[in-house]
């Protein structure tokens, strides 16, 4: 029976129907079939029957499956119920549309995420595909158990010592901060990474206990494709390879001499990359998260563009990830030892994270002890495994100095913060989750041996000396608050506001991951204010998010599930996107345009002044991007008929563009309003420009996000907290513009900021808002 379903008929018929109903559009059966092809029944033909791939020592596969268990209930304990910041909300997003995250698109996450997305096994899409990541890391937990197991066996008979130590192993490498944090929500693809990395480990340990058995080689090839289709959820799905091949080296070099190996392991390899395919046809279907755009197919599928050159060049440029322009490697953003001290940073933090900075002391001397720990642990690794080490000692070079070296950032943000140089965006500690999961394993057989050499020979004094395998479980503890994300409901509670302050069918211009991401997911997966065009300008400098919104549809406004705010009146809907261009046009528009001199935007009563000091810099000379003539040509096209508003993240955009004069704020974002006309609704608030005192009044007491923010009482990464300050920003000023005028609301609003910037570790930053100045009946403020 076996034979028939694991059978290359049947993974073939499954594979074609697959890619036949996405061809047609599907976006149901077509991952789950993906799915079945790739993940089950390929693996099952390559790895055959057990007759074929010869005997092994036994292996305590159910005391494995015992921790993992026990790691993926940790996670259940500490999951995310909803989205986060940063890439979660994009690639929620893009799993739920069957779309395409940002390059190169990681089509294997896609199909995978798009298919546990479909599966009813948590009450919403964030919390299933949340559980794709613990299920992931628990799992490889589970193998790093079996590693560390087969490490200890010859010097520990007994089976409980081997239990003890190899559950030591999964528990340390599953409570380092990064690799917990990011297996109780899918941020991105690195657990499902991790867990391709884990296999791939297994099946070489596997192959060396008997490398000469008939069908060893089965497992190399399993190996091959597992990297082939661990390339296809993310680049890292490669870097197995090197230490696979260091192996092969050490325990029977001649396979390498084996050209009916090496062909069919390259052939199994090309067959793992082919999730690849899914990526242009999927483009071609236009779906709502569509990055890159890897097709030359501009209304549709069809074979004659799908396989043309300009597809291919398309899809090059997207899997090459050339939108970046990063550098060649022999260009250093920063110094080697720099970018080595980066990952020493976020190794401190695996053991101990200490957000708030309170214990660096502490976090030093445990960091410190477990990097001691691991290196006693490779140690007893090669003393007792010594072809267990041939794998793993180059697996971790790999995953540490290689991968430092080969990544090449900047540094980082939370690195040296007196430094004035290039930095990151944001902390990469999750590029190097890898690095600190297979950590654990050495932690753990550290540990092991100091335990052995305290204990000798006695059983008593074994007892005796068990203590110092707690030092093991000191990140459990020490992480806890910090890695858990339970109860978070922040991030789509900062959506559902920020939305909301925008009018129906309005256009909302944002300025990048944080401020766009999550509003993504609020509208494709979660439907909230699906009216709303959101318009990137770290973004719209590319052709194919410009042409998305030429293309883009108009949703219907449910006024029921928007604010009461927007309920006194009907709102039409528009018949045209939000940039009415053709395709043509879109792509005619240049890079970049240079400004020599003031330069004036004028459209009905608005007459903007550019002034080219305020603009970026090319080689000197001042420009507007194309996101700038995007943004004036949605003006040009909508407003007044259609409002456009300018999300108060952007900073000061709304000024360097020269509309600084005619916008106001109305909660969470900056309405286009023309020129104003002092009010008692419209007032100037020193420092900030003008506000909708009533809309903002109105719209704050519907805000979810301050109370989210309170409840979940944390905000672990500092490099995204501008979102959280936006509501200081937003609260403050309204509550000294009430204040000013006697309203009685002003002491709430204010009790609820002071309440945010507590949880959030900003209330330093709190400063009383300038009030109001007064203005003469006629006059603008600044005698203008």
């Amino acid at each position: 029976m076996r034979d028939k379903i694991f059978s290359p008929l049947v993974a073939s018929v499954v594979l074609l129907a697959g890619f036949a109903d996405l061809v047609r559009g599907g976006i149901h059966a077509a991952p789950l079939l993906l799915v079945l092809a790739y993940c089950v029944l390929i693996p099952g033909v390559i790895l055959g029957p057990r007759e074929r791939r010869g005997e092994a020592a036994a292996h305590p596969y159910g005391a494995a499956a015992v921790a993992a268990l026990a790691v993926f209930g940790l996670y259940l304990l500490t999951l995310a119920p909803s989205t986060a910041m940063w890439d979660t909300s994009e690639y929620l997003a893009a799993a739920w549309t069957f779309g395409l995250p940002h390059p190169p698109g990681n089509p294997m996450f896609v199909i995978i995420g798009r298919a546990v997305a479909l599966l009813p096994i948590a009450p919403t899409v964030a919390m299933r595909i949340n559980l794709l990541a613990a299920a992931a890391s628990a799992v490889s937990a589970g193998i790093w158990f079996l590693i560390v197991a087969r490490a200890v066996r010859p010097w520990a008979p007994d089976r409980r010592v081997t239990w003890l130590v190899g559950g030591l192993g999964a528990l340390v490498g599953a409570t380092a901060f990064t690799v917990w944090n990011q297996s109780v929500v899918n941020e991105k693809v690195y657990t499902v990474s991790l867990v391709g990395m884990a296999l791939c480990s297994w099946l070489m340990l596997r192959w060396s206990e008997s490398p000469d058995a008939p069908g060893a080689d089965r497992y190399l090839m399993l190996v091959a494709y597992l990297a082939g289709l661990g390339y296809a959820n993310h680049m890292a799905g490669m870097l197995p390879v090197p230490a696979a091949g260091v192996l092969v080296l050490w325990r029977r070099p001649a396979t390498l001499l084996r050209w009916r190996v090496l062909v069919a392991c390259a052939g199994a390899l090309v067959l793992g990359l082919t999730p690849f395919a899914t990526q242009p046809i999927r483009s071609a279907h236009q779906p709502a998260i569509n990055e890159g755009e890897p097709t030359a197919c501009r209304g549709g599928f069809e074979w004659s563009c799908t396989l043309s050159k300009g597809t291919w060049d398309a899809f090059r440029y997207n899997l090459n990830r050339e939108q970046y322009g990063k550098p060649d490697l022999s260009v250093r953003q920063a110094p080697f030892t720099a970018q080595v001290g980066m990952w020493w940073l976020y190794f401190k933090w695996q053991w101990f994270r200490d957000a708030e900075g309170a214990q660096a002391a502490t976090q030093g001397v445990l960091a410190a002890l477990f990097l001691v720990l691991g290196l006693a642990g490779a140690l007893e690794h090669r003393r007792h495994d010594p072809v267990g080490f041939a794998y793993f000692g180059p697996l971790v070079f790999t995953l540490t100095i290689v991968l430092i070296w080969y990544l090449n950032f900047r540094y980082g943000a939370s690195q040296a913060p007196g430094l004035d140089v290039p930095r990151e965006v944001r902390d990469r500690d999750y590029f190097y989750l890898w690095s600190f999961s297979v950590w654990g394993p050495w932690v753990a057989l550290g540990l092991a041996g100091i335990w052995r050499s305290l204990s000798g020979d006695g059983m008593r004094r074994a007892a005796f000396a068990a203590p110092v395998l707690a030092i093991g479980v000191l990140p459990l503890g020490l992480n806890w608050r910090d890695a858990s994300r339970a109860g978070d409901y922040t991030t789509i509670a900062f959506a559902r506001d920020l939305l909301n302050s925008v009018e129906p069918y309005g256009i909302l211009i944002t300025g990048g991951d944080n401020d766009t991401f999550p509003l993504w997911y609020a509208q494709e997966v979660e439907g909230i204010r699906r009216d709303v065009t959101v318009g990137v300008l770290s973004l719209m400098n590319t052709d194919w998010f410009a042409r998305g919104l030429a293309r883009r549809p108009v949703h219907p406004y449910d006024s029921a599930a928007g604010p009461a705010a927007y309920r006194d009146r009907t709102w039409p809907r528009p018949m045209t996107p939000p940039l009415k261009l053709s395709l043509e046009e879109v792509e005619a528009l240049p890079p970049v345009q240079a400004v020599q001199q003031a330069v004036s935007f004028r459209h009905g009563p608005i007459d903007a002044v550019i002034d080219p000091r305020q603009l970026l810099k090319i080689q000197g000379t001042p420009v507007l991007e194309r996101a700038d003539l995007i943004f004036f040509r949605m003006v040009v096209d909508n407003w007044p008929q259609r409002p456009v508003y300018i999300s108060r993240t952007t900073g000061d955009y709304a000024e360097r563009m020269g509309m600084g004069a005619f916008v106001a704020s109305q909660g969470l974002a900056r309405k286009v309003v023309g020129p104003v006309t002092p009010s008692d609704s419209m007032v100037m608030v020193a420092g900030s420009g003008w506000m909708d005192v009533p809309r903002s009044a109105a719209l704050w007491k519907e805000f979810r996000g301050p109370q989210a923010l309170v409840d979940f009482g944390k905000w672990v990464d500092r490099p995204s907290v501008s979102t959280a300050f936006a509501y200081l920003l937003a609260g403050s000023e309204l509550a000294e513009v009430l204040r000013t005028r006697g309203d009685s609301g002003s002491a709430a609003v204010m009790r609820q900021v002071e309440s945010v910037a507590r949880s959030v570790r900003l209330d330093n930053l709190l400063q009383p808002v300038a009030p109001p100045p007064p203005v003469e009946p006629g006059k603008s403020p600044g005698g203008g």
